[in-house]
């Protein structure tokens, strides 16, 4: 028997004209190497995603914006519907603070358009990211009075409701607070942490679309006898997104009638 080596573009070249042959080499040439370019597109993508951020200010009429990769261009969106581009042209981690000004000076600011240094979108309103300003006129409320009867042999809780009068929509427009209990409230006798009730403080955080009440419990202890009409105060500070319509509420532990 005798052995022939077949040459495949020797095969090729009888079955098929020249130019389609060409052709099919170019296919395969591309095919093979397009994970390698979608690979290469990948990396340099990566290297543009930048973390934005906009921190506005509580009465709106202001904002911080924030880029870890420069910021080229920001677009204020005000309430009327007017827009202004400020050009900002930095490299590297960079923030700036900025407002309305000339004709939409005083302007209440409702969102903002932040494209980072590295993007090569286009510029002005619609390119970048786009995040939505806090609502305006957000009220933290501590709550009415509390008034509970003693407890004389098991322990009671107490539940001061905190509200805000507006729904929270954006994650960068939670509403956070502290809270603290403090012995004594004007026109009482004082109610002592540790034997009239536990001392407790902590932080309360309203967040994107979650209920506008939350709740703190306070347990009122026994005390194993009657004592006068003793209180105490829960003090909110440190508010955050937000301005306070009261920021006391005070805890009233009644002596019970016999």
């Amino acid at each position: 028997m005798r052995n022939e080596k077949i040459s495949l573009s020797a095969g090729l070249n009888k079955a098929w004209p020249t130019s389609l042959v060409r052709i099919l080499i170019v296919l395969i040439l591309v095919v093979g190497a397009s994970p390698l370019l979608v690979g290469t597109s990948s990396l340099f993508a990566s290297e543009c995603i930048s973390n934005v951020e906009a921190d506005f200010s509580t009465d709106g009429l202001s904002v911080t914006t924030i880029s870890d990769k420069g910021l080229s261009n920001v677009v204020l969106q005000f309430a009327d519907g007017s827009e202004q581009k400020f050009e900002i042209n930095k490299d590297g981690e960079y923030s700036i603070d900025l407002i309305g000004t000339g004709s939409n000076d005083g302007k209440t600011i409702t969102g903002v358009w932040i494209k980072s240094g590295c993007e090569q979108s286009g510029d002005g309103s619609g390119y970048g990211e786009y995040i939505p300003a806090c609502p305006v006129g957000v009220i933290l409320n501590a709550g009415p009075d509390q008034f509970i009867p003693e407890p004389l042999v098991f322990q009671k809780i107490m539940i001061f409701s905190l509200s805000i009068n507006q729904k929270i929509e954006s994650a960068s427009c939670e509403v956070s607070v502290d809270y603290a209990t403090q012995d004594g409230a004007a026109g009482y006798k004082t109610a002592t942490a540790g034997s009239d009730y536990e001392a407790r403080s902590g932080q309360i955080v309203f967040t994107a679309n979650g209920p506008q009440t939350q709740q703190i419990e306070i347990v009122i202890l026994p005390t194993g006898k009657i004592e006068p009409v003793e209180a105490f105060t829960l003090s909110l500070d440190n508010i955050v997104k937000a301005v306070f319509g009261d920021k006391e509420s005070v805890g009233v532990i009644q002596k019970i009638e016999f």
